[in-house]
């Protein structure tokens, strides 16, 4: 869990989640290795082969792990060139890898008034500059005092958090995870969005918001990733 963009609190019963950001929250090439073995461990009658079983689920596991840290390490160097060189007020960044791989990747930069999303894959030239996504920040949009439930989400959101205004209340839209998809093609699409309603009572409400996906179903998003690596890998040829 320490691996992935979820992270988890390692240190509970301290308020402070730990997210390395090198894998997927869900990524089978991990999980795969894993389950494979355990299956067969369970099925298999010969402690030789259980044994064998488990060390081979593991070192393939454990190299895939070594893998995304690798990656990211490189993909962090990319990112850090594409940034300073297009936006160079950038104040600070973070990369993730995208839904179940390790091969493209995205990043969120912020800057004083906005956010900056983008993605690039592990097949692009170096001199690649790929578009910059704006989100506009508008936490102007919060009160000026804020109540302790929107202190405690601001603090888990790390401040990559934007507020959109609706007649509902406001819109608080985590960025740690990025955008679902490409927004250029599909809109802005947040991972987790959060409703903020205040009542006259000085109470607060706030309710978790399903993924914004606009009819946009979570194959043809893996669809769009699977082309942007096609499109990538014949761009090095």
């Amino acid at each position: 869990d320490v691996l992935n963009v979820w992270g988890t609190a390692i240190f509970w019963p301290l308020n402070h989640r730990i997210a390395l950001n090198t894998l997927f929250i869900i990524d089978p090439l991990y999980t795969v290795p894993l389950l494979t073995s355990i299956l067969f461990i369970l099925l298999s009658k010969k402690t030789i082969y259980r044994e064998k079983t488990a060390l081979i689920g593991l070192i393939l596991s454990t190299c895939y792990v070594i893998w995304g840290l690798g990656v990211k390490m490189s993909m962090n160097k990319h990112f850090e060139h594409v940034f300073f060189l297009s936006k160079p007020q950038i104040l600070r960044y973070t990369t993730i890898p995208t839904p179940f791989n390790t091969l493209l990747w995205a990043s969120m930069a912020e800057t004083k008034d906005n956010f900056y999303f983008t993605t690039l894959s592990i097949f692009n030239k170096k001199n690649t500059e790929p578009s910059l996504y704006e989100i506009k920040k508008n936490h102007s949009l919060l009160p000026s005092n804020l109540h302790p439930k929107i202190s405690d989400l601001i603090r888990i959101t790390k401040g990559y958090f934007s507020i959109e205004k609706t007649s509902n209340g406001l819109l608080l839209h985590d960025l740690r995870y990025g955008l679902l998809g490409f927004p250029e093609k599909n809109g802005e699409m947040p991972v987790f969005s959060y409703l903020i309603q205040e009542l006259d009572t000085h109470e607060v409400i706030i309710t978790p918001i399903r993924p914004q996906t606009k009819n946009i179903s979570m194959t043809s998003i893996l669809t769009e990733i699977g082309n942007k690596l096609k499109e990538d890998l014949k761009g090095r040829g």
